[in-house]
């Protein structure tokens, strides 16, 4: 089994280096442990779990806070065959992940009147498919911490005096505090794929908004036959894009190509149509 994680490509103080790197160390330690007989959708949620548990990760867990001062998580799983999970601004989930998972597993039984699973789940409809599920609820009050209400209070208060001046911000707050996803990808011996990604969101962020981690081909990807599996970072533009799927068809049909160049071309592309 490979596994490869990430704790977002948002700000990190260079003091908290060997934090996340300790983090992300021990959630590839249990999930290969925990799942050492799974498949790579196993080691991926297991994996994803563990970093939402983490409080210093903006997932699960310590994730930012919405504007009204709660926490609204997005998460998604997908394997190399194309089935996926996704929920999305689910609160009182201890680990949104587990739920995304339980959603596709649940896709696999088949309806005894033909109804379509859906891919997605959100808000109060993803929170009531929990409650019926061995997914692990919480009072969402106590996923928030206090570093994350310390900055969000700080963020508020900046907000308003900028609105009371009628001026903007000169430093905005993404390129402050930490914004982004986690994400993971794992590949079983027998070269199935498997990629997940899970994210609290911006901070300050409208209640409701639906993030990429919850979206269909925008912050993970996964296809068997490219023994290809990605995880991206998150923001609008991510969506607008499908972001992650049009970088698995794209180093699909690379053949022996440069992974690198196509992937600056993407990001170049990318800008551009959204600059």
């Amino acid at each position: 089994m490979i596994l490869v994680l990430h704790a977002g490509a948002g700000f990190y103080p260079p003091s908290d280096e060997s934090r996340v790197k300790a983090s992300l160390k021990r959630a590839c330690i249990h999930a290969l442990q925990e799942c050492s007989l799974g498949s790579a959708e196993d080691v991926v949620a297991g994996a994803i779990a563990h970093l939402e548990d983490d409080e210093s990760l903006n997932a699960g867990t310590g994730s930012n806070l919405t504007y009204e001062g709660s926490v609204e998580c997005d998460a998604s799983i997908m394997t190399g065959t194309g089935e996926f999970g996704g929920v999305g601004a689910v609160k009182g989930i201890k680990n949104p992940i587990r739920l995304a998972h339980q959603l596709l597993r649940d896709s696999r039984v088949r309806d005894p009147i033909g109804r379509s699973p859906p891919l997605t789940l959100v808000s109060t409809g993803a929170e009531k498919y929990a409650a019926s599920s061995s997914v692990t609820l919480t009072d969402e009050t106590s996923m928030i911490t206090p570093k994350a209400r310390e900055v969000w209070q700080s963020w508020r208060e900046k907000r308003a005096l900028a609105l009371a001046n009628d001026q903007i911000e000169s430093v905005p707050f993404d390129n402050v505090d930490p914004q982004d996803t986690v994400g993971a990808i794992a590949m079983s011996s027998d070269l199935s794929v498997a990629a997940g990604s899970s994210s609290g969101g911006i901070l300050l962020k409208q209640s409701g908004r639906l993030g990429p981690a919850a979206v269909f081909g925008s912050a993970c990807w996964a296809q068997d036959d490219e023994g290809l599996a990605l995880a991206c970072r998150n923001g609008e533009k991510i969506i607008r894009e499908s972001f992650a799927r049009e970088i698995g068809r794209s180093i699909g049909k690379l053949g022996d190509g440069d992974v690198h160049e196509t992937l600056e071309r993407l990001f170049q592309n990318t800008e551009r149509e959204l600059a």
